[in-house]
């Protein structure tokens, strides 16, 4: 009998995959499952790699050590889930690549490096796996703020949502609302700096008038005008004012993704933004001609990857 066809009691065990169980996207994805199962009393199973040489806490299956960037990784991955390889649900959060400048600004090998640790592994998952459900990371990166930050980092989300509409049956996406963390800390100092040191002065030129008129840290800006273009783009969707989205959002937000997958199936594109949670199967407002031509060039090339 497979992991996916064994049962406990007369319902069937759900099995997770997360790919980089350690972060705290990872942390909040594994705590969302258990407590979701918890409230619903049904049986779940949790494999999760780490890129740390520790076992990660109160889950069923910990591969440790985990190099992204190693071609045989996904391999490796497969041989250790051993039996457990029919997946339910694989959840990638790992992200990497030049970030703190325009995403125009980006050249081709930091596009090509931070597409083939945030997004290729994902798809080669997919490819060899087979889960039911595969579900990549992403945020609302078309919105000002953040196209003058994320710099190459940007070209794996906009793939990803491409994957997501264009084989919605085997990708979904999970956008989260920007939200405080060592990663994000580190994408507006990295920003700041590229701004101290007279970088791409034309993009930047109204945040450092803005910041001298307003008397503030291009940190504390940059972090002010991003939650006020959520609240402009998104008001509708919140049940309360908008806020910073918080851990707890994040975890909140997956139980309701994982739930309404139990009664049916959610949209390709799942939307978490504070306390507001919307589906839809629409991708990100038209890009630049240069960017579109980028993205759709190595989507061709990716493409090859997930055919069966």
């Amino acid at each position: 009998m497979s992991s996916y066809e064994k049962k406990e009691g007369s319902i069937s065990r759900k099995n997770y995959l997360i790919i980089g169980g350690s972060s705290v996207m990872g942390q909040s994805i594994i705590e969302a499952i258990q407590a979701y199962h918890s409230k619903q009393g049904t049986p779940f199973h949790i494999c999760a790699t780490t890129s740390q040489t520790k076992d990660i806490e109160n889950i069923d299956q910990t591969m440790t050590s985990v190099d992204l960037t190693k071609k045989d990784v996904c391999q490796s991955i497969e041989r250790s889930l051993g039996t457990e390889t029919n997946i339910d649900f694989m959840f990638y959060t790992p992200a990497r690549g030049s970030v703190g400048f325009p995403v125009e600004e980006a050249k081709d090998h930091e596009i090509q490096e931070s597409v083939d640790f945030s997004l290729t592994p994902l798809l080669q998952l997919e490819s060899r796996l087979q889960p039911k459900h595969s579900i990549g990371i992403s945020g609302f990166v078309w919105l000002e703020s953040l196209l003058k930050i994320y710099g190459a980092m940007l070209y794996p989300k906009i793939l990803l949502e491409l994957f997501a509409q264009r084989h919605p049956k085997r990708f979904q996406v999970l956008r989260i609302g920007f939200f405080t963390s060592q990663s994000s800390r580190a994408i507006v100092l990295m920003t700041r700096k590229t701004i101290a040191k007279g970088l791409f002065p034309n993009a930047y030129s109204s945040w450092i008038e803005a910041c001298k008129t307003q008397n503030k840290k291009i940190q504390d800006f940059v972090l002010e005008l991003h939650y006020s273009c959520e609240q402009k783009e998104f008001s509708k969707h919140f049940h309360t004012s908008h806020r910073e989205t918080t851990i707890e959002d994040m975890k909140n937000g997956v139980q309701k993704f994982l739930h309404v997958n139990d009664n049916g199936s959610t949209k390709p594109i799942v939307n978490i933004l504070g306390s507001g949670y919307w589906e839809e199967d629409q991708t990100y407002p038209d890009w630049s001609p240069e960017i579109s031509a980028k993205a759709e060039a190595i989507y061709e090339t990716l493409q090859k990857q997930i055919n069966n």
